[in-house]
């Protein structure tokens, strides 16, 4: 067998570098070597280095060659490969769809084939071609041809035919407001919903169900007169023949006034009703309305005699009915009786009476002054709670617009008794204690007071305080006061109870102005501002000495002695106690010491010491 030179390198010369082709290079590499080698062909002195006697050299996979020169010269053939196609997308369609050749060695020029017909290329790259599937197409496969040779898709494109245009043959109803939903009858249609757009005017119409012949839509707000249109996809659309009549809703916005007597003419203003009187049937309750005037935007009705507070109902030919909001029909309200006639604050009073009305917006109820909230409201019956900060009064009730009553008695508001405090916190049997706090009855025997459970004598009583005597048997405790009818409280702290002072001895009996005098006793207590000495001996005018107070026990007091020169009373009093006394006689103050004065004493003067006298009779004496 004869071997073939093939040819993968070129060595380099002097005018150009070498040459090699490795596996994967492009077309225009391989296209370049091949110049190279006809050259040394021409060459054979290059051509016998350049192929080399004996077996091919191996292929080096991966190894990328620097590009080729430009080879300027004779032209030579190009090289062309066999194109490959690998599959189609997408693999169905309509005529007009859009399809891509996938597969690889595709190039400028390359025919497509599909059905026998001749296709225009829309684009091409290497490994893409996209054509469009013609009007009248059957189903088939692709043929890609060129200079390398042709390939044909082993996939079969699957040529979908499009449905019928759809058409419209009518629909009900033939007018109505937004939100009315209308059935769309014909055919064509698509049974995904998604498919079929309805649109009147432009504005797309929401489609909530779809068969083949039928479709729902509803008609949104903001919509005007107009025909359907129906757009199917992929099959066309189709428009309705007759207009559809966009009605305005039928809807009340308010009633002019929302209040008022018997005979009132009240203006019902909305939209959707009929311009003509006897179009519109009007109702407030169970009574008819006479309808004095009426406009696709009003109508203006009468209040029937012995209507009560109600909605308008209002039906207007061939549309739905529709009710107002609630009209009050005033009339003047009357009182007949309430229950109970007193209570505590919390307690609810029962009035009943007339045309109260049924709104509790509407009704107030008040006491002295004071607002009462309203629990619940009839025409015939009003529930009201007393407050907390309520006193006793007359309680009046005012409708609004329908004026006001009040009860023919006072309501009585009890307050529950309580003690806030009393003074003094410390006394002595037979002592007065007063009593601070609320709701103390003033009659007779309804409010009453033990002292740790021992009754006391009530001396005086008023609303918020009263006075009482501590009886000889009490002993510590709280004060509690109970009202008739009303409870009791208690106070909050104790009552203390102590003896009276007692004074069993003073010691000196009789002591000069000034010095110590200690008394001695019981019950005196340990606070010294609580305590009073004082010394009394002018019965008469009941002018008192005050003794400071030296020391203090609870059974001994130390005081200076008082002046005075006759007997008298020594006090001992304890506030909010008691006071004791003793008999006492001040001593007399001492008298004075004289004291010696001294007397001058004559000094002896020095006798001069006479000459010696010579014996004989003594010299007379001399007297100085």
């Amino acid at each position: 067998m004869t071997h073939v030179p093939r040819i993968r390198t070129v060595p380099a010369t002097a005018d150009r570098p070498a040459l090699s082709l490795s596996k994967g290079q492009p077309p225009a590499a391989a296209l370049g070597l091949l110049a190279a080698a006809l050259t040394l062909l021409a060459a054979p002195s290059a051509l016998a280095q350049a192929v080399p006697i004996g077996p091919p050299p191996p292929v080096v996979i991966g190894q990328q060659a620097p590009p080729p020169p430009v080879i300027v010269g004779t032209p030579v053939s190009e090289v062309h490969t066999r194109p490959v196609i690998e599959r189609i997308e997408p693999a169905s369609g309509q005529p007009g769809t859009t399809v891509t050749i996938v597969g690889r060695n595709f190039e400028a020029g390359n025919q497509v084939f599909f059905g026998g017909a001749s296709l225009p290329v829309q684009s091409v790259v290497p490994t893409r071609i996209s054509v469009i599937v013609p009007e009248g197409a059957r189903s088939g496969r692709f043929t890609v041809q060129g200079p390398g040779g042709s390939a044909e898709s082993s996939q079969t494109f699957n040529v979908v035919q499009p449905p019928p245009p759809p058409t419209i043959t009518g629909f009900a109803p033939l007018a109505g407001e937004p939100g009315t939903d209308i059935a769309i009858e014909g055919s064509g249609f698509s049974l995904r919903i998604y498919e079929d757009r309805v649109s009147m005017n432009g504005l797309v119409l929401p489609v909530r169900t779809a068969s083949t012949t039928r479709l729902t839509v509803t008609i949104p707000e903001g919509a005007a007169d107009g025909t359907f249109v129906v757009d199917v996809a992929g099959a066309g659309a189709a428009q309705s023949a007759a207009i559809f009549d966009v009605l305005a809703p039928l809807r009340i916005d308010r009633l002019d006034p929302p209040v008022g007597p018997v005979g009132t003419q009240v203006r019902i203003l909305g939209s959707g009703f009929n311009p003509s009187i006897d179009g519109n049937t009007v109702k407030l309750g169970d009574k008819r309305c006479t309808v004095r005037a009426a406009s696709p935007t009003e109508i203006v009705v009468e209040v029937p005699s012995r209507a009560q507070t109600g909605a308008f109902r209002v039906n207007v030919v061939g549309r739905a009915e529709i009710a107002t909001p609630e009209f009050r029909v005033v009339y003047a309200p009357s009182l007949r009786s309430f229950s109970p006639k007193a209570g505590f604050p919390g307690t609810e009073v029962v009035i009943k009476g007339e045309n109260f009305g049924t709104s509790i917006a509407l009704v107030q109820a008040s006491i002295s002054g004071v607002s009462l909230p309203v629990a619940a409201v009839s025409n015939t019956e009003l529930r009201v709670r007393i407050p907390d900060n309520a006193g006793t009064g007359i309680i009046q009730v005012t409708v609004a617009d329908a004026g006001s009553v009040a009860t023919p008695e006072v309501f009585d508001v009890w307050v529950a008794p309580a003690v806030t405090s009393f003074s003094p916190s410390r006394v002595a049997p037979g002592a007065t204690v007063t009593v601070t706090g609320r709701g103390f009855l003033t009659g007779r025997n309804q409010t009453t007071v033990t002292l740790n459970g021992v009754s006391a004598t009530v001396q005086s009583v008023a609303e918020n305080q009263l006075v009482v005597s501590v009886p000889a048997s009490a002993t510590t405790g709280r004060i509690v006061v109970s009202v008739r009818g009303r409870g009791e409280a208690s106070s909050a702290a104790d009552l203390t109870i102590v003896q009276p002072p007692r004074i069993t001895s003073v010691s000196p009996r009789s002591a000069p102005p000034g010095e110590a005098l200690t008394i001695t006793g019981q019950n005196f207590g340990t606070v010294v501002a609580d305590v009073t000495v004082s010394y009394v001996d002018d019965p008469a005018t009941g002018a008192a000495q005050t003794l400071s107070v030296l020391s203090l026990s609870s059974t001994q007091i130390i005081v200076p002695a008082p002046t005075g020169s006759r007997s008298g009373q020594l006090r001992v009093n304890v506030r909010n106690v008691g006071e004791t006394s003793t008999s006492y006689q001040p001593a007399r103050a001492a008298a004075p010491v004289a004291v010696p004065v001294a007397v001058p004493v004559a000094v002896p003067v020095p006798v001069p010491v006479p000459a010696p006298v010579p014996i004989g009779p003594p010299p007379p004496t001399i007297i100085h």
